[in-house]
């Protein structure tokens, strides 16, 4: 079950914004072989061009980043493509954080490590 299911007319689009190589390439490797068109960002900057240029279903989206910081760039994506669920990820715990940014439109915030289960839960929530 999932996004190649012959009734899905189109595969979702997934943005991965993580300035860690690791990460972005870890999620966006287990995304695609699950059948989600992914694009990828190394921060808040080039994800709003993304989010422009390919009005993605999803965004994953680091907190922590250099520059734009990853709750800035939630505000912004809201702003561009209000459509466009964004799913905060993060490091550390932080309640007080996550409470901002779930206040500010995210759908969901999800902490490293990664329960995959999880997370692939909140994705598929998140798309339909």
């Amino acid at each position: 079950m999932g996004p190649t299911d012959p009734a899905t007319a189109t595969m979702p689009t997934i943005l991965v914004v993580d300035d860690e190589p690791e990460i972005r390439a870890l999620l966006s490797d287990v995304l695609a072989d699950q059948g989600y068109a992914i694009h990828a960002a190394v921060d808040g900057a080039a994800a709003l061009k993304c989010v422009v240029e390919n009005r993605p279903d999803l965004v994953l989206l680091d907190v922590d980043m250099p520059r734009l910081r990853g709750v800035e760039t939630l505000v912004a994506i809201r702003e561009l493509s209000p459509q466009t669920r964004v799913v905060m990820i993060s490091g550390k715990g932080d309640l007080a954080e996550a409470r901002r940014a779930l206040a500010l439109g995210a759908f969901d915030y999800v902490t490293k490590p990664f329960d995959m289960l999880y997370l692939d839960q909140v994705i598929q929530i998140a798309i339909l």
